[in-house]
């Protein structure tokens, strides 16, 4: 039981770190851009979607790292 807890709550960590640098990667650029005076917001979100996606994906191996070293 003690494993499936575990497993559990890597899944977890990875996820919501992975959710959370999307989300923030997302907004902060995109706030910035627009702050800036930008224009079509919507085709600038498009164009640098991979770019988001790159920094979510970190998410993923900063929980698992944070899992790794049982930091909690």
């Amino acid at each position: 039981m003690k494993k499936s807890r575990s497993v559990i709550l890597m899944l977890y960590l990875m996820c919501s770190f992975f959710v959370l640098l999307f989300i923030m990667s997302l907004l902060f650029q995109t706030l910035g851009y627009w702050v800036n005076g930008g224009e079509n917001i919507i085709f600038f979100v498009k164009d640098n979607f991979y770019l988001y996606l790159k920094v979510g994906i970190v998410g993923f191996f900063v929980g698992f790292v944070l899992w790794l070293f049982n930091v909690r």
